[in-house]
C-alpha cells in the first residue's frame, strides 16, 4: 500500500482513457514501491510521480488495450470459478471413496 499526505489528481483530457491509465498504473505498483520514500509506509511524492514515463498508444488503441484486458480478466474469473468447483468436486468425491473404503461389509 501507498501513502502520501495529499492526494494526486491526474487530468487526462483528451489524449489518455482513464481505464488505460488506472490498469497501467496498477500494472505499475510494484515499481511504485520500489521508487517511493521508504519510511514506515512506504510514499510517493509529486516529483516522482512526474517523473513516470506511461506509454501513450492512440485513444483507439488504448481502448482496444482495455477491452482485451477486462476479457482476460473475465477469463480468469471464470476459470478461478471452475478451479474451485473442481476442488469442490474432488473434495467429495475423496470423501465418498473413503466413506465407501471404510464402510463396514455388509
Amino acid at each position: 500500500m501507498l501513502a502520501t499526505t495529499g492526494v494526486a489528481r491526474f487530468r487526462v483530457g483528451m489524449v489518455v482513457d482513464n481505464r488505460y491509465l488506472c490498469l497501467f498504473l496498477n500494472s505499475r505498483k510494484d515499481f511504485m514501491i520500489s521508487v517511493a520514500s521508504q519510511t514506515v509506509q512506504p510514499f510517493l511524492n509529486m516529483g516522482t510521480i512526474k517523473s513516470f514515463v506511461i506509454p501513450l498508444p492512440p485513444l483507439a488503441e488504448q481502448a482496444a488495450i482495455v477491452e482485451r484486458v477486462e476479457a482476460l480478466m473475465a477469463t480468469c474469473r471464470n476459470l478461478e470459478t471452475e478451479i474451485q468447483n473442481s476442488c469442490t468436486n474432488a473434495s467429495q468425491l475423496l470423501q465418498a471413496i473413503l466413506k465407501e473404503a471404510f464402510a463396514p461389509a455388509s
